[in-house]
């Protein structure tokens, strides 16, 4: 039996004989719809849970007149231990699931009209970003542990007091932003500060950059690489009468709107979005100087939608308002430097249903040891784009989801994707047609259809805690020279091998390496428990009475090969296991 074998058999068994009703530790596609919440694995082929309707959702309506409503608003992984998610309105709670069984642990209660979702990894913080009217609340968030979604923490963060304006928006938290997170509110020209240990407040950022027509920002993207944010602005546009900028008001009526001080018929926020008054585009900040350092108008020569980034920072993305005909790639520069223009990609989607909105509201970035792509799918196609960024000249192929066509009275619906980490699949929703697509992106084909679903969200959920036991195992191993004894010197001629171990330099005793491995998993215990993580120190007690009797099986192990022959064999370090489900 190989090392890693038996390192496998032995991280099954523990795991499997403690954990009999858990899932398997590869990831899973989470679906929340109007169905209540399935889980899945990556292709598809298998439902592993389910919550139906009556326990997943809450019903908004009366005794009498019972409404059991399952609109998803937001739905997101902690990675460790829990889902957390939104519902749409009717209940003011965050509805958090466990990852390893797929259960509903409670409605925990919030602030009002919860939207959004964020996590911070290093607090071990779910921010929740409400969307309640100012005079209604005494925060415009909460926040949650993640290690323990009961704990109470009091927030005071107002985003815009004395106003009738709602408060939702977007926010953005990192790593590498320390201790401070920035947010938007819709219609509100501000970026607001925010300190994320006292929860409050600290400034608000006015974005004023002359343009008499900026009325808001909203959708907002931070690049870690040269810290700066993308922040979409919002302006307003006049119309209903001749020489506005829009003849035509649409179906959302009009409002008294003020350009440069002088009063007029018109439109605010969405209703302009991409009109002849839409010309900022997407302010770029600096969240290290706190400023202004330019804006990005068009894309082509249409308005610029919503940006992303990278994961790993090195490219900004910027859909436009075109109907999916064109991507511009931007590649930031150094902090305080604007970025600059990279590529522009003409797309082969259907534009003709609606040539000036945004085809794109999500996108999913692939990035493994082999693979740097990202994906996206247009509302108004049955058509997935797969955009290779390993080669200068990004390559650009097309997977069909479905022979179906959108017909001239259908609703226009964005679609989200999700790649299942770890995997070659991606999913696509389609609200219009009530459908999901799993896409193998290797094979390039689309390997099972969800029919009569609505999702509104779909989320890849990988459990790290696996991986963080690993991580420890060689760690410690390490340390002992467990691998080290394991990998053969290096020959500097085929003629010269490496020297056999002296019989007189034994391999360290059983005992040995076990109190080591325990000394350093207390070690690691400790620093946990001076963090206060619940979850930091199960993981870190697991290790203790796995790290140890794991040793002694290798110390037992190499001393057996070791009589067995005089040959050095190359030992690999642990890895997680695979799945026995």
């Amino acid at each position: 039996m190989k090392l890693s074998s038996a390192l496998t058999t032995f991280f099954v068994g523990v795991v499997g004989a403690q954990r009999p009703d858990r899932f398997s530790r590869h990831p899973k596609l989470w679906m929340f719809s109007p169905n209540g919440v399935q889980v899945y694995t990556p292709d598809g082929s298998q439902e592993v849970s389910s919550i139906a309707p009556d326990q997943a959702c809450h019903d908004i309506g009366t005794p009498d007149e019972p409404n059991l409503r399952c609109y998803w608003a937001d739905a997101i992984s902690d990675g460790h231990k829990y889902v957390w998610a939104t519902v749409w309105r009717g209940h003011d709670v965050v509805d958090v699931f466990h990852m390893d069984t797929g259960k509903l642990i409670g409605s925990f209660g919030t602030c009002g009209a919860p939207r959004d979702l964020d996590y911070h990894p290093l607090r071990e913080e779910i921010w929740v970003h409400c969307s309640d009217f100012s005079d209604m609340e005494s925060s415009h968030m909460d926040v949650f542990s993640s290690a323990s979604p009961s704990a109470a923490a009091e927030t005071r963060v107002m985003l815009h007091n004395n106003t009738e304006a709602r408060s939702y928006g977007k926010l953005v938290v990192h790593d590498s932003l320390g201790d401070v997170a920035f947010s938007t509110v819709y219609g509100q020209s501000y970026i607001y500060r925010i300190n994320l240990a006292e929860k409050v407040v600290e400034k608000s950022i006015s974005m004023d950059n002359g343009n008499p027509k900026l009325s808001g920002l909203y959708e907002m993207a931070y690049n870690p690489k040269n810290r700066h944010l993308y922040v979409r602005s919002q302006v307003c546009c006049t119309c209903g009468f001749e020489g506005a900028d829009t003849l035509e008001c649409g179906r959302y009526g009009t409002a008294n709107v003020t350009v440069d001080g002088v009063e007029y018929q018109g439109q605010c926020g969405r209703h302009c979005a991409g009109g002849p008054a839409d010309t900022i585009g997407v302010f770029e900040f600096d969240t290290v100087g706190e400023k202004l350092i330019g804006n990005h108008a068009f894309v082509g020569s249409s308005g610029v939608d919503t940006p992303f980034t990278s994961p790993d920072g090195e490219f900004v993305i910027f859909f436009g308002l075109n109907g999916g005909k064109q991507i511009d790639i931007l590649k930031p520069g150094a902090n305080g430097e604007m970025s600059m223009a990279y590529k522009t990609l003409d797309m082969d989607f259907n534009s003709t249903i609606a040539e000036d909105i945004s085809a794109f509201d999500d996108f999913a970035w692939v990035q493994t040891a082999d693979k740097n792509l990202f994906v996206v799918a247009s509302a108004t196609d049955f058509k997935l784009a797969l955009v290779d960024m390993s080669q200068s000249d990004p390559a650009v192929e097309y997977i069909t989801l479905s022979d179906k066509t959108f017909g001239p009275d259908d609703r226009i619906r964005d679609r989200q994707i999700e790649w299942v980490q770890g995997s070659n699949y991606v999913w696509v929703s389609g609200r219009t047609e009530a459908q999901v697509y799993v896409v193998d992106i290797v094979k390039k084909e689309v390997v099972k259809t969800f029919t009569d679903v609505e999702a509104n969200k779909l989320v890849s959920v990988k459990s790290r805690q696996y991986e963080n036991i690993a991580d420890m195992v060689n760690q410690v191993f390490d340390e002992n020279g467990v691998w080290e004894a394991r990998v053969p010197a290096q020959q500097e001629a085929p003629a010269q091998a490496a020297p056999a171990r002296p019989m007189s330099d034994p391999l360290p005793s059983s005992e040995d390496v076990a109190n080591s491995a325990v000394s350093s998993a207390n070690s690691a215990l400790s620093d946990s428990e001076s963090s206060g993580s619940s979850n930091t120190l199960s993981i870190a007690a697991l290790a203790i009475s796995c790290v140890a009797i794991v040793a002694v099986v290798t110390n037992f192990y190499m001393s057996q090969q070791k009589q067995a022959s005089d040959d050095t064999i190359a030992g690999k370090k642990s890895q997680v296991p695979p799945s026995v489900a």
